[in-house]
């Protein structure tokens, strides 16, 4: 019998009690169960912890769920690593990053991701759509010179192996003062990422597998000059290496 890829999905949630509920609840119907979700709040201030705590005792939760409460802000790519560090996470796990704003599409989302690293992917991005409007026109990375380009949007659902994480330099993930970036990290890990993995190891899931509320776009026109200037950066780094990887 085949073995099963473990999902590690990881739910970054900052003031999100109009939504996380519905999160959670696409998590829960998702027809793949293989998976282990933690839930990392970063230091909200409205009723999120609250309602999940409700939900889940509602809910009876099996285990797979595991609540972390930062006492401090570490944003999102400071919640990743603090999870992905964790030696209870295996190397060939998948990470899956979710947001609490967001929710998936359909109960088929996590086997479409699963699907896709059948054939020996490393990482995926895939089709979101938002709750309200006209879905855009993504597409997939065709052209990996072109990523730090700005070519090619690092739309969710964001997805890796685990190993790829651990191989990125830290410096990825952190602003000049050594602080997690507070917004738009992805931008930085999701190009380092599939160039460490190369076209041959990518994938884009093209099935809708996320749903953006939108509650966070006033976030980012706020912060478009903090944006444009962490692409700007990402940008000028040098490309990374293929990732050479022995397996024994």
């Amino acid at each position: 019998m085949k073995n099963e890829n473990k999902l590690v999905i990881i739910l970054s949630l900052y003031n999100s009690n109009d939504t996380i509920e519905r999160c959670l609840g696409s998590i829960m119907s998702q027809s793949y169960r293989n998976y282990k979700c933690f839930i990392v709040d970063d230091n909200s201030s409205d009723a999120s912890m609250e309602l999940i705590e409700e939900f889940l005792m509602d809910e009876e939760d099996d285990g797979r769920f595991e609540i972390i409460k930062n006492t401090n802000r570490k944003y999102v790519a400071g919640n990743l690593d603090s999870i992905i560090i964790r030696p209870d996470i295996n190397d060939e796990d998948i990470i899956v990053e979710m947001d609490g704003d967001d929710w998936l599409a359909n109960r088929k989302a996590f086997q479409h991701i699963v699907n896709a690293y059948e054939d020996g992917a490393w990482i995926t991005n895939g089709s979101t759509k938002p709750a309200k409007g006209v879905t855009p026109d993504l597409k997939p990375v065709e052209d990996i010179s072109l990523l730090r380009k700005g070519e090619y949007p690092m739309t969710g659902l964001r997805t890796w192996k685990t190993f790829l994480w651990r191989n990125m330099e830290q410096s990825t993930l952190k602003d000049p003062d050594g602080d997690y970036w507070s917004i738009a990290a992805e931008i930085f890990y999701m190009y380092d990422m599939i160039e460490l993995a190369t076209f041959d190891r990518y994938r884009f899931v093209s099935e809708i597998v996320n749903v953006a509320s939108g509650n966070s776009d006033y976030v980012y026109e706020q912060r478009l000059p903090y944006i444009n200037m962490v692409n700007t950066l990402a940008n000028r780094r040098k490309p990374r290496k293929p990732l050479m990887r022995v397996i024994w």
